[in-house]
């Protein structure tokens, strides 16, 4: 997967999430490799990420 399918995804997954930012995408685009782009995944890691941070 290229940068801009990369980015594309990480964008449809923010969209799903009601999530912007450029600190959301980024953390989504260095999980995706690591979990073998599994949208379930991904997900569930940005959220444990994003409960961690409060």
């Amino acid at each position: 997967m290229d940068k801009e399918q990369l980015k594309a995804f990480a964008k449809e997954i923010m969209a799903e999430m009601n999530l912007s930012g450029g600190k959301i995408l980024k953390l989504i685009q260095s999980i995706a490799p690591k979990v073998d782009y599994d949208k379930g995944k991904i997900m569930v890691q940005v959220k444990r990420a994003l409960i961690g941070q409060h």
